[in-house]
């Protein structure tokens, strides 16, 4: 496993978006370099970063106490939850990581946090972690978090454990390490190399050493209290136990024989019973076959019977065949005479149909020129009706015009008849005061200035010295006898009152 490139964004005291590319100059020609800066620059960090995007777990938040909680937006999250590593004020955050695996491939693991709505003041959702083979451009298709992880360690390797005790050491432990005291290096050096699985096999050694030696001493103050036998007990001992295994086998002897008999007195036993058992059911049977020899002699008969029992079904079926074909026969016959029947019918049909076509076509050519004279008819009477609707239409317009021309004409018929009785009016009143010094001049609605400058005219040769006055008939509330007096004479009145 190999890590060839690490880029994070809002992890814990780095901001980014950063990216630290080992492939890149001058680091890929180096082969050792040293991460150096200042307390809180982000050292640590990037290897948090590391471990965040390939295990989910880093190793500063490993040693915190998980019964901790801090709160965030509306709950709570313990303090060694990785999601806490996203920088105070950022909405979101990820780590990335591109190695080359053990099967030569490279992959890229993506670690992302975020708040929730985008927000600041957002609850942190969780953690989200995506495994992606650059080298053949896939994505690895379970999203379950746990998989991912397994498949991440199963590409490197290596546990969290051992990924922090081989390629990872924590900043805290080399620390820790340097300023301690020989026993306590030595449990640091266990814990960041794994040894300490070896001390507690040598105290489970110690301890199963100290048990066993503990039963020998026991067992030898058990041997010490022991007496041995003297040399003559010991052979007398010897002897009788030589006649003893003499004896035992003598008995074993016997037994054997013993049980061979029982064996044998058992099978005669059984053997006899069955005998007797083999003969009552012979001579049952032979009771049974004495009684049955009538159905003896039928099922001899019915054996030869056997022999012909096919023959017999064959000529059954033969005449069954024969029988059907018989009746199918009959049926076709019947069938053939109905069709002549028909047939004929069909021919007298036939004649009769040609008859009365030759009838209809001898008709239809007698009625030909009708016909050919009446679609003509058709034709023009269509073209005639559509001439009509046409006239009627126009008709209907002319009829609309007419009424409106008699309209305007009885309206200008009423406007001579006012202008006549208008006219003598105003002959009659002229006579009247022919010598009055007060000449009218009514200008009406809708007439215009050089008609009523021509009226004017000829009033003011006629009056040369009258005075003129201007009435609107329009205004209604005016009395002509009592209108406003211009006191001009001649044209120079007459303009002054236009």
């Amino acid at each position: 496993m190999k890590i060839l490139s690490v880029s994070l964004y809002n992890i814990a005291s780095i901001e980014g978006p950063f990216t630290l590319d080992l492939e890149a100059e001058p680091l890929k020609s180096v082969g050792l370099f040293a991460i150096t800066g200042a307390t809180g620059a982000g050292k640590s960090t990037i290897l948090d970063a590391i471990c965040l995007a390939l295990y989910n777990e880093t190793p500063r938040l490993a040693a915190t106490k998980s019964t901790l909680s801090i709160n965030d937006g509306t709950g709570e999250v313990q303090v060694n939850n990785v999601r806490n590593l996203l920088r105070k004020g950022a909405t979101n955050g990820y780590a990335k990581v591109v190695f080359q695996a053990a099967d030569a491939k490279r992959y890229q693991a993506e670690w992302q946090v975020r708040r929730a709505r985008g927000k600041q003041q957002g609850n942190l959702q969780q953690e989200t972690i995506q495994l992606t083979n650059m080298t053949d451009n896939e994505v690895f298709a379970e999203n379950r978090k746990t998989l991912v992880l397994e498949k991440i360690r199963e590409l490197i390797g290596l546990s969290f454990d051992e990924f922090t005790k081989s390629v990872i050491l924590a900043q805290g432990d080399f620390t820790s390490f340097l300023k301690a005291n020989d026993d306590k290096r030595s449990d640091i050096l266990e814990k960041l190399t794994g040894t300490e699985i070896y001390s507690q096999i040598s105290m489970k050694v110690y301890e199963l050493s100290k048990q066993h030696r503990t039963e020998l001493e026991l067992l030898e103050r058990q041997l010490a209290q022991l007496s041995f036998l003297s040399s003559a007990d010991r052979e007398a001992i010897e002897k009788q136990l030589a006649a003893d295994s003499q004896q035992l086998k003598a008995l074993q002897e016997e037994l054997d024989t013993l049980k061979a008999q029982q064996q044998w007195y058992a099978d005669y036993h059984s053997l006899s019973d069955g005998y007797q058992q083999a003969m009552a059911e012979r001579e049952k049977a032979i009771g049974e076959r004495s009684a049955q020899a009538d159905r003896f002699s039928q099922l001899s008969i019915i054996e030869q019977l056997q022999a012909v029992k096919a023959d017999i079904l064959l000529q059954q079926r033969e005449e069954a065949q024969l029988q059907l074909a018989v009746q199918q026969l009959q049926a076709a016959q019947s069938e053939q005479q109905r069709l002549a029947t028909d047939k004929a019918a069909a021919g007298v049909e036939k004649s009769t149909a040609a008859e009365e076509l030759a009838a209809a076509q001898s008709v239809y050519e007698t009625a030909k020129p009708a016909i050919d004279k009446a679609k003509a008819l058709e034709v023009r009477l269509a073209e005639a009706q559509r001439l009509l609707t046409e006239r009627q239409a126009q008709q209907q317009v002319q009829m609309q015009q007419l009424q409106d021309k008699q309209k305007e004409l009885l309206a200008k018929g009423e406007s001579i008849a006012k202008g006549e009785q208008y006219k003598q009016e105003r002959q009659a009143w002229l006579n009247e005061n022919e010598n009055s010094k007060i000449a009218i001049i009514e200008i009406g609605a809708g007439l215009a200035v050089p008609t009523i400058r021509k009226h004017g005219e000829a009033l003011v040769k006629r009056f040369k010295n009258a005075t003129l006055i201007r009435i609107n008939p329009a205004d209604s509330s005016l009395n002509p006898q009592l209108g406003v007096s211009i006191k001009l004479g001649g044209l120079e009145a007459l303009n002054q009152i236009l």
